[in-house]
């Protein structure tokens, strides 16, 4: 943590503080300790590990972010916060911003679980102030999607699915968005770079038309040689499918063609696309009527979801399945005679 309390209770910054001097805890009032070396910039510590409003071990990262991003809202003309305990709902954002709107915001370097992120977030919407988590390196979008980073997900109309970032490094905001997944092939996403919040609010706004990219001829290859791959060595999710098909004298590699997507979809998957597809074709091949069909089809859906508190999947998922249906129908899909 950056600041302190001083023994007359004014807020001292550590780059300010004075050794051998006494300094407490902003929101549980304990002991701190003041901290300097070559690597990390002067900070506090705790000296016992119970005040559960501030999080010990603080990385470069996160000390040298809440510095860096204190200044590009002090640029821009806002008064910021640093370190601000709001004691009504007993959270301490990493700053606090006040310019026409409170914004919180939350720069998150470490792992953090679903329900405390749940938790803060609500917190702050009980107090009618807005927030916005910006992700640290551990957090980066790069070879696949992972629950720690779809929990922070979000969605507009113009952008699609997006997070948001700030490079320490670079010092610059980075915005992910239009993110994009299919099976077997690392994300894709656009990245949109500034120094500046105000410029990043006015791209978030700008009208942009959002489609799922088509997969050129390199990346179905890609995707059928890793299909394939995994049908051979069958394990895991494969050889249930692998199963479940050969009881309906239907080898499950046949059926390649329906599985392998043709574009892109939502990043909303926990798991393979195709391992919904496949329960859903077993319904379908049993000859279900429609209506049980579209309900099987959310459904199995459902059990296989990121969990993103901050977007509406439902509508996702019908467009998923009325996507899946008109490809089966376009492609002649075989019922039992």
């Amino acid at each position: 943590m950056l600041l302190a309390l001083s023994a007359d209770g004014k807020l001292v910054n550590a780059v300010l503080a004075q050794e051998n001097e006494y300094y407490r805890c902003p929101a549980c009032h304990t002991e701190l300790i003041l901290k300097r070396g070559n690597v990390k910039v002067a900070h506090f510590a705790h000296k016992s590990k119970l005040c559960s409003f501030f999080t010990e071990g603080e990385t470069v990262e996160h000390l040298n972010g809440k510095i860096q991003l204190t200044r590009i809202f002090e640029r821009e003309s806002a008064l910021v916060n640093l370190e601000c305990y709001l004691d009504a709902i007993k959270q301490r954002p990493d700053l606090l911003v006040q310019k026409k709107i409170e914004l919180a915001v939350e720069f998150q370097c470490a792992p953090l679980s679903v329900k405390k992120m749940v938790q803060r977030s609500k917190g702050y919407a009980q107090k009618n102030i807005r927030f916005i988590w910006i992700l640290g390196e551990r957090h980066r979008l790069k070879k696949r999607m992972t629950q720690q980073i779809a929990q922070f997900i979000k969605w507009l109309p113009n952008i699609g699915f997006y997070l948001i970032y700030y490079s320490v490094k670079l010092r610059r905001l980075e915005l992910f968005y239009q993110i994009q997944q299919a099976d077997y092939l690392q994300p894709f996403y656009l990245c949109y770079a500034t120094k500046s919040f105000s410029d990043l609010l006015s791209f978030m706004k700008r009208p942009y038309k959002i489609m799922y990219r088509n997969l050129n001829a390199k990346q179905r290859s890609i995707q059928i040689i890793k299909f394939q791959q995994e049908c051979y060595y069958g394990s895991g999710k494969i050889r249930e499918l692998q199963a479940d098909w050969y009881s309906q004298g239907v080898f499950f590699q046949q059926l390649e063609f329906f599985f392998i997507q043709k574009k892109y979809g939502p990043p909303i998957y926990s798991t393979k696309q195709m391992y919904w597809k496949s329960r859903y074709l077993l319904h379908r091949y049993s000859e279900k009527k429609d209506i049980q069909l579209q309900q099987i089809g959310l459904s199995i859906q459902n059990e296989n979801l990121f969990l993103m508190p901050f977007v509406n999947l439902s509508p996702f998922l019908k467009e998923q399945l009325v996507d899946f249906n008109s490809h089966l129908y376009e492609n002649k899909w075989f019922f039992k005679k």
